[in-house]
């Protein structure tokens, strides 16, 4: 039995020829319109296909090129200032006057807030001779280094101490740059960067192993629930 719907291109060439147009689109619809409506089908989809652009390639000069950078970049601008206006607009509708990002403080500007008065310079002290060292550091330890760096005789000493031990609290109490490891069961505390620790408040295997083989020390994980976010933004440097 020959399938007169087969070869359905090749047909309707036939019928042209045979019939002429009209009449091949008449007898194809009348008698198979499988043979009309995919010749139809096909040569609609093959010449439109022909003139569709190809989403994959973009051919531009470099006037183009330039002009395109020129406005997506002015569109970033724009953008980023309008989002800017509309977070401070929902801070002050919220009531809330700290940055969404880094946590500081934030002024009714939306500036970011600084300390008032003048920086201590043994914070500052303390966060070079960590970055110096990079190991932990004991308390005592940094006094020494600051007594003869300074060449402070021993009357200075309790001084330097009590300096030393409230720029520590601040760092680590107000600023979150450092914080204390101590092990169970001992009363020695370190002192680290918090930027040494990882998620789970562990520190590198070199430090543990400097601690372990050098002081006999073994941390406890730090809780980084409790490592406080920098409120200003000279805070935020180090």
């Amino acid at each position: 039995m020959v399938n007169r719907c087969g070869e359905q291109n090749l047909a309707y060439v036939m019928l042209v020829q045979l019939k002429g147009l009209f009449g091949a689109l008449f007898y194809s619809v009348w008698n198979c319109p499988p043979v009309f409506f995919s010749f139809f089908y096909h040569n609609y989809y093959f010449r439109t296909a022909a003139y569709l652009p190809n989403e994959h390639i973009m051919e531009l000069n470099t006037r183009e090129v330039k002009e395109m950078l020129s406005f997506y970049q002015e569109e970033k601008l724009r953008l980023n200032a309008k989002l800017k206006h509309v977070d401070a607009m929902l801070r002050k509708l919220q009531g809330n006057n700290v940055d969404s990002e880094s946590g500081v403080l934030l002024t009714r500007t939306g500036a970011k807030a600084k300390k008032r008065g003048p920086k201590s310079v043994w914070g500052k002290f303390i966060l070079e001779q960590l970055a110096k060292a990079q190991r932990p550091m004991t308390y005592k330890e940094l006094m020494d280094i600051a007594m003869e760096t300074h060449g402070y005789d021993k009357s200075k000493f309790s001084n330097v101490r009590a300096s030393i031990l409230n720029s520590a609290f601040r760092l680590r109490a107000i600023a979150g740059k450092v914080t204390t490891i101590g092990e169970l069961g001992k009363k020695e505390k370190f002192l680290v960067s918090t930027t040494w620790l990882n998620e789970k408040g562990q520190l590198p295997k070199a430090h543990m192993k400097w601690l372990k083989e050098t002081m006999n020390f073994t941390p406890e994980r730090v809780d980084m629930n409790t490592i406080p976010v920098a409120k200003y933004e000279e805070d935020l440097a180090g």
